[in-house]
């Protein structure tokens, strides 16, 4: 009988830790996607009051929290809202690479390439885009309208 209840305990024991791990991963995750929103929320209020600086800023934190492609854009609108579109280059550059056939991240790319004035530089991404996705049209598309 001493035998039978250790065993008992010892699965419910278990199971308890079980639960207790996944709550605690699973509130780990959800803690991690509300700070990102949070952070998106931020960068939007520094934005719409015309706190540009500290707008840059939340957008590069939101980035490093794990909110790239909101970082990306909201970045790409407050420095066009600068008129500083070229500061975004370094940026994509590092990102690029770690997101080769995101329409949206290359996009911005182009974008972001075009504004600059640097044409030469923006058919070389669009080349580099168009070869890795040979099949499909959406290079084509954003290229030409950003032209």
């Amino acid at each position: 009988m001493a035998r039978r209840w250790s065993r008992r305990r010892a699965g419910w024991l278990a199971g308890l830790c079980i639960v207790a791990a996944c709550s605690v991963l699973g509130a780990t995750t959800l803690s991690a996607q509300e700070g990102t929103g949070t952070l998106v929320s931020r960068a939007i209020e520094h934005e719409n009051a015309g706190r540009h600086a500290e707008a840059i800023a939340t957008w590069r934190e939101a980035i490093r929290a794990g909110a790239v492609l909101p970082g990306v854009l909201g970045l790409e609108r407050t420095y066009a809202m600068i008129g500083d579109e070229a500061a975004l280059l370094p940026l994509l550059d590092s990102l690029i690479p770690n997101f080769p056939a995101d329409a949206q991240m290359r996009g911005v790319q182009l974008r972001t390439l075009v504004v600059a004035g640097r044409h030469a530089d923006a058919r070389r991404a669009f080349a580099a885009w168009r070869d890795l996705r040979p099949q499909d049209v959406t290079p084509y598309r954003d290229f030409a309208r950003v032209l």
